[in-house]
């Protein structure tokens, strides 16, 4: 069947033919128009049609369906879902988007709430098929989880991260003078890279549009609705609007239940008019102060006590998830752990082999200034690589650099060690000064000079992963392109692509041990943790003294729960590095977790009373504060928080 012999007014059905794509089945429907998926048949790949109804006003329906094709084909954010075609099916508009395979938020909280019900067992669930077992590499809010995620105290964290994709592509959306005016949890959908796509842009506005309805007439989904959108006052509804839909939808998802309590719809807009919310803490315990303040300040009944952007927001949201815990990612793990100790300290979780001959260059008085450049370049690049030896490497760069500063390979690896580590103040300097000499060598090294800049002093993420994409094509034998464009991928979310290239990189030097412990991150990030283990077990065969990937391991372990594993593992890194703080510090979280707090106890008081990184003594004093509470020491409990 296809577009043509199909009756006006009849929806497609399975097998019809619309600009090339083959409707496979209706997948939702809104007060608008249908969507259904479909097969590219050319370009082999599934598509979404939104098709108008039928039944809608003709003038007015098509003004906004095609300002919400225009919306949308207006923004470029990995967060926004994209428009591919527009036309018309038997005189109705449709339009071809990308398809989104996964749950809304709502979809999420919705099972959460059911599956915990007390109405339910568990194994009923189960019998029945309800509750299926996800899959190994299942994002996190793409599972049905057996225990309820509010008693979780690291799920506060995980739906901060998720939001913070979304308030990003608000802001992309804002910067283009495009408000959504009805984010809820239903227009929120999960992908499989653990990031949000903001979907329906039916209620759209842009700037210099005229309103197609009363200026008194209510327009949004009433339980979303900021104040202001009740008022009545089309000009009142602002990029702020949106910031306070998308603080309902976080209040809803960390607390697994709506902010207004109210039903009936005079109370929801009295509630909401009056600001009636509760702190998202009384509902989750586990949610922090400064969380909580981040949510109550999206839901400020006046827009000018907001977030002023939906950029501030992000930053806001980023900000708090990547402040220190007890499981930081790849980044935070290296400027914490690598900082150099001082001579006769062990604590540093690293055997210092990049003191052995093997890593130090070998010059000699004949060698010229730039085979001088390239021997340090040659050992930053093992001691980094190979050992995590940061700090060293970074010394060994800067002798590369200052030898010979038009060299774009000691650039480019210099701005990356200085970034890892967090010292982005030199980047600029560096960058600028290498600008002129660069110039003048040939097109690769103009090509690494340029995504040096993009990615390190620009930050232009999306740019760089075009570039690492063209310049890795025509220069396929350099790692340091397929690098950039892993860093690009795990730092835009895009993690099963990064873990792809990762796969790459392992083919240019089996020694390559940074690369084994990135690609881990990125399984910890698509909550696959036996893929992590699995890729850091096969790097500890190999170099069985590397504590650092042991530790890794038992990152994985905590975080998928394997509680008793973890003991183990630490237990036997302790063996053969007793004074490492972070190891001491892990051991203290394995007796936590596992329910003995006088062990924890004990392991904390050593874990701080041993020389090392002040950010991680930090955390053992705030853990020795709740552990104080936990076995009624209420003194030592206000003692230990003053010294976190």
């Amino acid at each position: 069947m296809n577009s043509e012999n199909s009756r006006p007014g009849q929806a497609p059905t399975p097998g019809t033919i619309i600009n090339g794509c083959r409707i496979i089945g209706e997948i939702g429907a809104g007060g608008m128009g249908s969507v259904y998926k479909a097969l590219d048949e050319s370009l082999n790949r599934h598509v979404a049609i939104k098709i108008m109804h039928q039944a809608t006003d003709n003038r007015t329906g098509r003004t906004r369906f095609l300002r919400e094709a225009s919306a949308i084909a207006r923004l470029d954010h990995p967060g926004i879902v994209k428009i591919f075609s527009y036309g018309e099916y038997h005189e109705q508009p449709y339009f071809i988007m990308e398809l989104v395979e996964g749950w809304s938020i709502r979809d999420f909280i919705a099972r959460c709430n059911f599956i915990h019900s007390a109405k339910h067992s568990i194994d009923d669930l189960r019998l029945s098929g309800y509750i299926k077992e996800a899959a190994p590499g299942t994002p996190y809010f793409l599972q049905d989880h057996l225990t309820n995620p509010v008693s979780d105290p690291n799920y506060p964290g995980r739906v901060r991260k998720l939001i913070a994709s979304a308030a990003s592509a608000l802001a992309s959306a804002h910067q283009q003078q495009v408000i959504h005016r009805d984010i809820k949890a239903s227009n929120l959908l999960i992908n499989s890279d653990s990031r949000l796509k903001l979907i329906d842009f039916g209620l759209v506005k842009q700037h210099g549009d005229s309103e197609l309805t009363r200026q008194d007439h209510f327009m949004g989904t009433l339980s979303y609705a900021a104040p202001e959108q009740l008022m009545g006052n089309r000009a009142q509804v602002t990029p702020l609007t949106d910031i306070y839909c998308l603080g309902v939808v976080m209040y809803e998802l960390v607390c697994l239940r709506h902010p207004i309590k109210a039903e009936d719809p005079a109370a929801i807009v009295s509630a909401i008019g009056r600001g009636d919310i509760e702190s998202p803490k009384d509902s989750n315990p586990h949610v922090s102060e400064e969380f909580a303040a981040i949510i109550l300040k999206c839901l400020q009944t006046d827009p000018a006590n907001r977030f002023a952007s939906s950029q501030e927001l992000t930053e806001a949201l980023q900000k708090h998830y990547s402040a220190p815990t007890w499981f930081s990612g790849f980044k935070e793990m290296l400027k914490g752990w690598f900082l150099r100790e001082t001579p006769g300290e062990t604590t540093s979780p690293m055997p210092a082999l990049a003191a052995t001959s093997d890593f130090e260059p070998l010059a000699s008085e004949s060698d010229s200034p730039k085979a001088v450049a390239l021997k340090f370049l040659d050992s930053a690049r093992k001691k980094f690589f190979v050992s995590f030896a940061v700090i060293e490497a970074i010394e060994d760069l800067r002798q590369a650099y200052e030898t010979d500063p038009g060299n774009a390979d000691t650039l480019f690896l210099m701005c990356f060690a200085l970034n890892t580590i967090g010292e982005r103040a030199e980047l600029k300097p560096l960058i600028e000064r290498s600008a002129e000499l660069i110039s003048r060598s040939d097109e690769k090294a103009s090509g690494k000079f340029m995504l040096t800049r993009l990615i390190f002093l620009l930050r232009d993420y999306e740019e760089g992963r075009r570039q690492s994409i063209r310049l890795r094509q025509i220069y396929s034998d350099d790692q340091d392109f397929y690098f950039a464009l892993f860093f690009c991928l795990e730092t835009l979310g895009n993690y099963t692509e990064a873990i792809a290239v990762g796969n790459e990189l392992a083919k240019f030097s089996r020694k390559n041990n940074i690369v084994a412990v990135a690609q881990s991150e990125c399984y910890f990030s698509i909550m696959d943790f036996d893929s992590a283990i699995a890729v850091l077990h096969e790097r500890i065969e190999k170099y069985p003294d590397y504590h650092n990937l042991r530790i890794m391991v038992i990152q994985a372990l905590l975080l998928s729960g394997r509680f008793s594993e973890a003991a183990d593992a630490v237990k036997q890194s302790l063996s053969k590095d007793p004074h490492n703080v972070l190891l001491q510090f892990y051991n203290g979280r394995v007796f936590s977790l596992l329910g003995d707090y006088s062990e924890a106890f004990a392991a904390m008081r050593q874990a701080v009373g041993t020389p090392g990184d002040e950010g991680l003594r930090a955390m053992a004093y705030y853990s020795l504060y709740r552990l104080a509470e936990l076995l009624k020491k209420p003194e030592s409990a206000g003692r230990f928080l003053s010294q976190a």
